[in-house]
């Protein structure tokens, strides 16, 4: 991989890219542990619980994510051919303040379960007969409400796998989510981020077809947990399962 050290930029990067704290982890290289994400941890202090459960990936010295995941990578990667590596930062919530400023356009957040609204979050919150916001939604929330997005006003662009639980047009306006991407990121990203670099108007939800084999793209830094690409979606297409019937590869 090319190195991602980048110099310190004055008044922000144009781009910023992010996720959650527990998407921002790799759980000490523990599988079992992130299941807790799932789990509702309002109980217990944010700080612990980003030191002793799901830490901080590392940083590069530069504070920029060592590692992150690979969605977002993959989107950075994309963003990387059309604006430059130079304008664009990945980097973990707790560090965003060193990386948005004036000159900031765009934040891009990357969401795999972020109401834990998931299959594996679900189960597990009614296993234990759990109740509450599972710590996946209480992390999105303290993304959302950062200081640094209500100081600037970049426009917050929101995707990945959980993208869909963030629908809802009151929800995301309390947020402050300005657009929502569902779907792969190869076909229509690149038109969205254009607009918001333009101060354009965006649509509030985006929906975008999957891509060809030839249209992937590689990462071009470390993902959490080392992941590659082989595949994309279910090859099966069984006609009783929705989520296997679009493109894949």
């Amino acid at each position: 991989f090319r190195s991602c050290e980048k110099k310190k930029r004055k008044g922000g990067y144009p781009i910023v890219l992010t996720a959650s704290a527990i998407e921002m982890s790799d759980f000490n290289l523990d599988p079992f542990v992130a299941f807790v994400g799932g789990f509702p941890l309002g109980i217990f202090p944010k700080a612990l619980l980003r030191k002793a459960v799901y830490p901080p990936v590392p940083k590069n010295q530069d504070g920029t994510a060592k590692f992150a995941p690979y969605g977002l990578r993959k989107v950075e990667a994309l963003l990387s051919e059309e604006f430059g590596s130079e304008n664009i930062a990945t980097v973990h919530p707790i560090h965003l303040d060193k990386f948005i400023g004036p000159q900031t356009k765009v934040v891009g957040i990357s969401a795999m379960d972020p109401k834990g609204l998931g299959f594996v979050s679900r189960t597990y919150t009614s296993i234990l007969g759990l109740h509450g916001k599972p710590a996946n939604w209480l992390e999105f929330e303290a993304l959302c409400s950062m200081k640094a997005f209500r100081r600037y006003h970049p426009k917050i662009i929101v995707g990945g796998a959980g993208a869909w639980q963030l629908m809802d047009s009151d929800l995301r306006a309390r947020l402050g989510i300005d657009t929502i991407i569902l779907g792969h990121a190869e076909r229509s990203l690149l038109e969205v981020f254009k607009k918001a670099m333009n101060n354009e108007r965006l649509d509030e939800i985006v929906e975008v077809e999957g891509p060809e084999l030839a249209e992937a793209i590689t990462i071009r830094s470390p993902s959490i947990y080392g992941t590659i690409e082989i595949t994309r979606g279910c090859g099966r297409r069984c006609h009783f399962c929705s989520p296997t019937m679009g493109d894949a590869y």
